[in-house]
């Protein structure tokens, strides 16, 4: 029996940052008081970012370039930024159509 996945490794040492990362930012977001809207959106973040790192690791799961590395490691944040601009993009349509009767 396997046990342990078939990805290189330095993927291993990107993952545990991403995590530690993801875990700094998650605690923060829960503790802002306002209803868990923050901590709402960040783990819509968690989830897309994971579901990308994913697509990564699977397409070059022997040899991961540089980029791949980076993007794994540090792209949370931008993530972050971008999910909470859309979110409040959407959210600003949802109250257009709430007044509009749609």
């Amino acid at each position: 029996m396997r046990t342990t996945l078939p990805i290189s490794a330095s993927y291993r040492r990107t993952i545990y940052d991403a995590l530690i990362l993801q875990v700094i930012f998650g605690l923060l977001a829960m503790m802002v008081l306002d209803g868990g809207h923050i901590a709402h959106t960040t783990g819509i973040a968690v989830l897309a970012f994971w579901s990308g790192a994913a697509v990564v690791i699977i397409r070059r799961p022997s040899a991961p370039t540089q980029t791949d590395l980076w993007l794994i490691r540090f792209g949370f944040p931008p993530l972050l930024v971008v999910t909470f601009a859309l979110a409040e993009w959407i959210w600003s349509w949802h109250w257009i159509w709430k007044i509009r009767g749609l």
